[in-house]
């Protein structure tokens, strides 16, 4: 964790601490309600900012009711940023001294917090958000029976260049995934001008076969 106190026209204060053995109970209920999941449209989730509202639209209820987080110990903390010495001894005893006497108060006091306040803002939060989308998930696409593939999987500029609309008809979710899939396996690699995919396939079939871009089947 860190804590950084700073002004413009001074040093920055940097105080670190860590938590050793964090363990975390969690656990949530979500309660679907199947009629209001059978009204969502699914056009309406092919617009990645849409999607989560959409799904919590269907939810009749949702709780966490446990969230607890424990420590089995803190490191000492540790003060960093201050130019001159004698001020980072004065400041680093001071730090020292505070972690001393409310360290043992800390750690009992961690898996209270998480467990009472910070989970009832966070029960809160989520049955707001819940209720905030209890109009339903209406589809705003249009619905014409053919579906363009420019607008469906390419940009906007890219899908006018090549005559379509260039106005996103279909959502982004396509489009993203499309973004994805090139850039991750088909896109070249500038070191050595072959793409991700194909690595992965030489790879495996080397594992299968020991010759890479075969594949070994005995019978």
């Amino acid at each position: 964790s860190m804590l950084r106190l700073f002004r413009k026209d001074s040093e920055s204060l940097v105080i670190t601490f860590g938590m050793e053995n964090v363990g975390l109970n969690f656990s949530s209920l979500v309660a679907f309600d199947m009629d209001l999941f059978g009204e969502i449209e699914l056009g309406a989730l092919l617009e990645i900012k849409r999607i989560i509202p959409c799904l919590f639209s269907g939810i009749h209820d949702i709780n966490i009711p446990q969230l607890e987080l424990s420590a089995e110990s803190i490191e000492d903390p540790k003060v960093e940023g201050i130019g001159s010495s004698s001020v980072a001894n004065t400041t680093s005893s001071l730090v020292q001294s505070i972690f001393d006497a409310f360290s043992a108060d800390f750690s009992e006091a961690l898996p209270i917090f998480f467990d009472t306040t910070l989970r009832q803002s966070i029960n809160g939060l989520l049955r707001s958000f819940r209720n905030e989308q209890s109009g339903g998930c209406r589809s705003s696409l249009r619905k014409s029976g053919v579906v363009d593939f420019r607008e469906l999987f390419l940009s906007e500029p890219m899908s006018k260049t090549l005559g379509g609309g260039g106005n996103s008809p279909y959502g982004d979710l396509f489009r993203s995934l499309n973004d994805f899939v090139n850039k991750n396996f088909v896109q070249t690699d500038d070191v050595d001008e072959e793409n991700s995919i194909n690595k992965f396939v030489q790879y495996v079939t080397k594992k299968q076969s020991n010759v890479s871009g075969e594949i070994a089947i005995m019978g």
